[in-house]
C-alpha cells in the first residue's frame, strides 16, 4: 500500500477562531475570549506577613482595642472576614462573633494541653498509683480541713457558745437583792448588784440598790458615793434623796439629813414617814419652830400612826422610857407593820435597841 501524504492544515478562521487562534481583549478585534489569569501569591516571611488585618505601625490593631497580633491568631479567624485589599474593621454583630469564636479556640487549646499532661501522667503510673493519688489527695485534704475546725481556737472577744445570753430584767434583780438583804445574805446580795451593774451600768437603779447594800454593811461612804452618783444620771429621784438621808441620819449628821429629806418631800408630798425624819432631825437639833412647822404640815391625830411615835418620841427625849415604850407597844398592836418603819427610825437614832 503507497504511503499517503497527511491532509493539508486546515487554515483558521478570522470569524470564529481555531484552537491556536490567539486571544484579544480588544472588542475591535474578533477571538477567543481572554483567558483567567490566577494571581501568584507571596511567599510567607517571617511570621504573620502578608495575613489580612495586620497593623502597621502608628496603627490601630485590628480589632481597634486589641493588638493585631493577638487577633489574627485568636479572634481574626472567626467567620468574619475583611474584603480583599481592605483593612479589617468589624463592628456590632461580627465583632462579637469573631470574639466568641476566638475565645473558643483559645478554650479549646488548653484544653488539648490539658489532656495531653493527663495522658502523659497516666502513661507514667499504674493504675493502683493514679487511684490512690485520686482518691488519697482529696481525702487528705479534707482530713486536714477537719483537724484545723475541730482544733481552732476562736479568736479574742468572741464568746465560744453560740446561744445568746438572756438579759434579765432590771426589777427582778432588784427584788433579788431586797430578797437577800431581808434574808441577811449579803453574797448573794452582791451577785445581783455585780449583774446589774453589767447589765445596766447607766442605770440610777443600779447605783441605788448598790447604795442599798453598802449601807446595809454599814459602809456609809461608799453608799453615799452610790446615791450621789445616782443623782448625777437622774437629777432629784427621790429614792435617792431618802436613801441619802438614812445615811446621814444613820452617820449623826442630821442637818444635812434634814435637807435630804425636805428635797424628797418635795417630790412626795404628805409622805408622813419624810416628814417624821424631818421631826426628829429637828427635835435632836434642838430647832423646836422647825420641829413645830413639820407637826402642822404632818397633821398628826390620836389615831395615827405618827402620833404615837411622836409621842414617843418625846418621851424618850424627855428620859422617860416606860411611857415610851408602852406607845410603841400599842402602836406596834393597832398598826402592825405600819409601825416597823417609824420604829426602825428610834433605833436608827440610838433612842431603842
Amino acid at each position: 500500500m503507497e504511503p499517503t501524504d497527511p491532509p493539508p492544515p486546515i487554515p483558521p478562521d478570522p470569524t470564529t477562531g481555531g484552537p491556536d487562534a490567539e486571544s484579544s481583549d480588544d472588542p475591535a478585534k474578533p477571538g477567543l475570549p481572554a483567558k483567567r489569569l490566577t494571581a501568584v501569591k507571596p511567599p510567607r516571611g517571617r511570621r504573620g506577613a502578608g495575613k489580612k488585618g495586620s497593623s502597621k505601625p502608628g496603627q490601630k490593631g485590628a480589632s481597634g482595642n486589641v493588638t493585631g497580633r493577638f487577633f489574627r491568631r485568636v479572634v481574626g479567624r472567626g467567620s468574619v472576614k475583611p474584603p480583599p485589599g481592605e483593612i479589617f474593621q468589624p463592628t456590632g454583630a461580627g465583632v462579637k462573633k469573631a470574639r466568641h469564636v476566638g475565645w473558643m479556640r483559645l478554650l479549646r487549646f488548653y484544653w488539648k494541653l490539658f489532656r495531653r499532661h493527663v495522658r502523659r501522667f497516666h502513661a507514667r503510673f499504674t493504675i493502683g498509683q493514679i487511684l490512690g493519688f485520686y482518691l488519697g489527695v482529696p481525702a487528705a485534704i479534707s482530713l486536714t480541713l477537719c483537724l484545723a475546725i475541730l482544733f481552732a481556737k476562736p479568736p479574742q472577744g468572741i464568746a465560744r457558745r453560740a446561744v445568746p445570753q438572756r438579759t434579765p430584767p432590771a426589777m427582778e434583780l432588784i427584788q433579788q437583792i431586797q430578797s437577800a438583804l431581808v434574808a441577811h445574805d449579803g453574797s448573794a446580795a452582791k451577785v445581783a448588784v455585780s449583774e446589774l451593774e453589767e447589765f445596766y451600768p447607766k442605770d440610777p437603779r443600779t447605783f441605788v440598790a448598790s447604795g442599798t447594800v453598802w449601807a446595809h454593811e454599814k459602809k456609809y461612804d461608799e453608799a453615799r458615793k452610790s446615791y450621789l452618783r445616782a443623782l448625777e444620771l437622774a437629777p432629784g429621784l427621790p429614792t435617792a434623796l431618802i436613801n441619802l438621808g438614812e445615811v446621814e441620819f444613820a452617820s449623826g449628821d442630821y442637818t444635812r439629813a434634814a435637807g435630804y429629806y425636805e428635797r424628797a418631800g418635795k417630790r412626795l408630798p404628805q409622805n408622813p414617814l419624810i416628814l417624821f425624819r424631818r421631826y426628829l432631825c429637828y427635835s435632836l437639833l434642838d430647832e423646836r419652830p422647825m420641829a413645830g412647822e413639820v407637826m402642822k404640815e404632818l397633821s398628826v391625830h390620836p389615831n395615827s400612826v405618827e402620833w404615837y411615835y411622836v409621842q414617843a418620841s418625846e418621851a424618850l427625849r424627855a428620859g422617860n422610857k416606860p411611857e415610851a415604850q408602852r406607845l410603841i407597844a400599842t402602836a406596834g398592836t393597832l398598826f402592825g407593820e405600819q409601825a416597823a418603819a417609824y420604829q426602825e427610825s428610834l433605833k436608827k437614832i440610838g433612842w431603842l435597841k
